[in-house]
């Protein structure tokens, strides 16, 4: 029998996996995780230091307009707006129209205007949903030490890694009880802000992935402002209520 020939049609290349919306959900579980464990370790640091810690409803002052999320935390905070009350969602988004119509007679919007999902009384309106950023807020962050300008260090990590807060935490200022001395962070105080961002950074990969995106859409971020106007995306998993493992 002669040797075959090979064929003069080239082979085809393989296809590309189709995304998988059963996986995204697992993603956006694994997300929800990350997220419940920032707030565990803000908790511990809130329990063992009372009078420390000045964050509260109505402090706003690190929830600054032009905030941006990565396609997990958008996809994650669009399920929380898809899951409100009709009525909730149109108030939310009259409230961001305002906020946007007040910034554009402005002129526009600075670093020094709030964030155009803070309410009234300057309560956040999706505190349950918000950000990784804005969880963490509050907490002494550890950052490697070439990373933070002078003027934003306020201690120094024992491994030499710089260490930004809060200006009222942390502060003799910050006690609620006025004779209670000025608290430093301990190591089990400190926060990995780099590790969590690099977490982050591996989920939200992961999620654009599993959403047939391009690697490039991995690193756009979304206005937290432009979530709301839109908040019915059928090509948008909603993020499942039971917790999945992180990895």
């Amino acid at each position: 029998m002669p040797p075959s020939l090979p064929s003069s049609q080239p082979a085809s290349a393989p296809l590309p996996p189709s995304p998988s919306p059963s996986e995204a959900q697992q993603t956006l579980a694994d997300y929800a995780v990350l997220q419940a464990r920032v707030d565990s370790f803000f908790a511990a640091v809130l329990a063992r230091h009372p009078t420390a810690l000045h964050c509260q409803a109505g402090c706003h002052g690190c929830c600054q307009a032009g905030l941006s999320v990565s396609a997990i935390e958008a996809a994650a905070i669009r399920g929380y707006l898809q899951a409100l009350p009709p009525a909730e969602q149109d108030r939310l988004r009259a409230h961001v129209q305002r906020r946007a119509g007040h910034t554009k007679a402005a002129s526009q919007s600075t670093r020094d205007d709030p964030c155009a999902l803070l309410d009234d009384d300057g309560r956040c309106a999706i505190y349950p949903a918000r950000p990784l950023v804005c969880r963490s807020q509050g907490l002494p962050l550890v950052y490697a030490a070439t990373l933070i300008p002078a003027q934003a260090l306020r201690f120094v990590a024992q491994d030499g890694r710089a260490v930004v807060c809060c200006p009222l935490n942390f502060a003799a200022d910050s006690a609620r009880d006025s004779a209670a001395p000025a608290v430093t962070p301990q190591a089990t105080d400190l926060l990995d802000a780099e590790r969590v961002d690099l977490l982050l950074a591996v989920l939200n990969r992961r999620f654009a992935s599993q959403m047939g995106q391009d690697p490039t859409h991995a690193a756009q971020r979304t206005p937290l402002a432009a979530l709301v106007p839109a908040v019915s995306d059928p090509d948008v998993p909603v993020a499942p209520t039971e917790d999945g493992p992180l990895f």
